[in-house]
């Protein structure tokens, strides 16, 4: 049976486990050695869970093509890179491949260098690189707050309370948060069932909680303002 057609069963570690991954990642970056000894690799299967919303991929900074996928309350340690881990991503839930994703998404958003990954739930932005085998993926609905460090260095704060840091300017960040909106209200568009008016807000058609930043980001967004048609993202698969 082919590992690449699944995605990860997101079996619950002890959550105290689960804190301290957190802790070690907002101090350090990444999960240090310690922590990261104490999480045991599972495989890709199908399970129940494969349709929770992942918050992080975190490429691991210890073992090559080794990879947390972090989830609201959870984390799994899998045997993959990031890089893989989206390309099961994409097949799971788009049932196309990463050349083909890539290609239509990009006939609509012209950002191809961080172009976003959508499914009808969510969608994740890189750091790092689409085609980089060490990427990492955020959720930006999950961003609680967005604070600049310094000028070129920006923090990230999630609803579950990780919290990541860039060396990327604010505004940098910010649009792309606003791209990864956009690509999940393609995908939405395309795979969903129910009409829209043109000028739903885009929050209410993704139905995303409103924060600071998404209110300010989206404020003046709409249904109407998603690049192209229905189905151009499936016609151009």
């Amino acid at each position: 049976m082919n590992e690449s057609n699944y995605i990860p069963s997101a079996k619950k570690q002890d959550h105290y486990l689960f804190l301290s991954l957190l802790s070690t990642i907002n101090t350090n970056g990444l999960p240090d050695k310690l922590i990261e000894e104490k999480f045991m690799t599972t495989c890709l299967y199908p399970n129940p869970e494969m349709d929770k919303e992942i918050y992080a991929i975190l490429p691991s900074k210890n073992v090559p093509k080794q990879t947390f996928v972090l989830y609201e309350d959870c984390a799994i340690l899998v045997k993959k890179s990031s890089y893989s881990l989206i390309d099961i991503f994409i097949h799971y839930h788009l049932a196309c491949n990463r050349n083909s994703y890539y290609k239509a998404m990009s006939a609509l958003i012209q950002k191809a260098r961080n172009l976003p990954l959508a499914c009808r739930e969510y969608s994740l932005i890189n750091f790092g690189g689409w085609n980089k085998s060490q990427a990492l993926w955020i959720n930006p609905a999950q961003i609680a707050d967005v604070q600049p460090v310094t000028k070129t260095r920006t923090k990230l704060v999630f609803n579950n309370q990780l919290e990541l840091s860039f060396d990327v300017k604010l505004d940098t960040i910010l649009s792309r948060i606003k791209t990864g909106f956009i690509a999940y209200g393609i995908i939405k568009r395309d795979y969903g069932s129910s009409q829209n008016r043109p000028t739903t807000p885009l929050l209410d058609f993704l139905n995303i909680p409103p924060t600071d930043t998404t209110s300010r980001l989206l404020a003046q967004v709409e249904y109407q303002d998603i690049p192209g048609k229905r189905n151009d993202f499936l016609s151009n698969l």
